[in-house]
């Protein structure tokens, strides 16, 4: 486990973990490890530098830090819908310490677990990145793809948690 839950000042809750995804859907793993190999599909999959995605060489160097990676921490400002299709919560803004605010997708292992995410809920993720086989961007930041390893979220939001700490 990369981001440490027990040892955070309020209660939080491990909602994903990219391990636990992956394990119930080898097949997904199977496909993206074929287009890492794959050379006459030059603009589809990882190059592989940090090991062969999800293999045992790819998560120890995440585990020892040889691969780029961010820890993010903020509290939730708006939880929503992005995208054409349906209409189910699936995106939330997030207000970091610094005052600036990120866009981030909504991963949980277990569906229910959506439930935690509400407006005034700290969020913790851990990313990682891993450059795909592309040599020209389309995008700025494309050149390196973020993949979301862990993501933990308050059991309830931060200014309740204040409140009851202070009475």
């Amino acid at each position: 486990m990369f981001l440490k839950t027990e040892k955070a000042e309020i209660p939080m809750k491990l909602v994903f973990q990219l391990s636990t995804e992956l394990r119930r859907d080898p097949e997904r793993v199977a496909k993206i490890q074929a287009l890492t190999k794959d050379a006459s599909r030059p603009s589809m999959g990882y190059k592989g530098m940090y090991g062969l995605y999800n293999s045992e060489e790819w998560w120890e160097n995440i585990r020892n830090g040889s691969m780029p990676s961010q820890y993010v921490s903020g509290v939730i400002q708006f939880v929503g819908h992005a995208g054409q299709e349906g209409n189910d919560t699936n995106s939330f803004v997030l207000l970091l310490d610094d005052g600036s605010t990120r866009f981030e997708s909504i991963y949980c292992n277990i569906r229910r677990d959506m439930k935690f995410f509400r407006v005034g809920c700290r969020v913790d993720i851990f990313s990682v990145f891993d450059p795909p086989k592309v040599t020209k961007p389309l995008s700025p930041g494309a050149e390196r793809s973020k993949i979301v390893i862990e993501m933990a979220v308050s059991t309830m939001p931060v200014a309740s948690i204040i409140e009851e700490i202070e009475t």
